[in-house]
């Protein structure tokens, strides 16, 4: 969970930093914005030039029967547009994985060895997550 609490407090700062940027050029900068310029500011503070490792725990509360804990390992190369996604618990989820380069999502079945492509829309694993938020 920390891992996905960094991320998520890196987009918030982004956020506030985007504000705040946009508010100065509006209202006390003399000349107008150029709204391409703020986008690239943004997009290079969201990507970053270097691979990204973390592991992860989500955990899934269900009022009906009890908390499901996922343990994940993600890589991230923002370089090349790539994303892996690899459960390392529960012991019914470990070792399937997730791929995806560009806009092609694979899902990595180890029983098989074998990848099958998905469709974004779906679910990761047994979670209520979907792919396209990875």
């Amino acid at each position: 969970m920390k891992g996905l609490n960094y991320y998520f407090k890196i987009k918030k700062i982004i956020f506030i930093f985007f504000a705040f940027s946009l508010f100065y050029f509006l209202f006390v900068s003399q000349s107008a914005p150029d709204p391409y310029k703020l986008i690239k500011i943004v997009e290079e503070k969201l990507n970053y030039n270097e691979d990204l490792t973390t592991t992860i725990s989500i955990v899934q509360v269900d009022p009906n029967s009890s908390n499901k804990v996922y343990k994940m390992k993600w890589y991230r190369r923002d370089k090349e547009d790539k994303f892996v996604l690899i459960f390392l618990e529960p012991s019914s989820e470990k070792g399937k994985g997730y791929l995806r380069i560009k806009d092609d999502f694979y899902m990595y079945l180890p029983e098989t060895r074998e990848f099958v492509y998905k469709n974004r829309k779906e679910n990761v694993g047994d979670t209520n997550a979907k792919a396209e938020n990875f």
